[in-house]
């Protein structure tokens, strides 16, 4: 897990967090799948970060990558 701070009183802009698995642990990803593990995720964490999923391959592992970032407030 990586958070990422904009300073040192305020939660986190952004977290990454990347899982690794052995291939062929995961079920194949389709478009489907992936949009139905953010919505999941999504629901769990609520409004308070944006959920984006992104899949690939690194070195020999199949890798999930969360990337929750705050939802930005707009010009003040």
């Amino acid at each position: 897990m990586q958070p990422l701070y904009a300073n040192d009183s305020d939660p986190p802009t952004m977290v990454i967090i990347r899982n690794y698995f052995l291939p062929g642990k995961l079920p194949p990803m389709t478009d489907q799948l992936q949009k139905d593990i953010e919505a999941a995720a999504q629901r769990s964490l609520g409004p308070t970060y944006k959920v984006k999923l992104e899949c690939g391959r690194i070195e020999n592992f199949d890798s999930l990558e969360f990337v929750l970032t705050k939802p930005s407030i707009g010009p003040v």
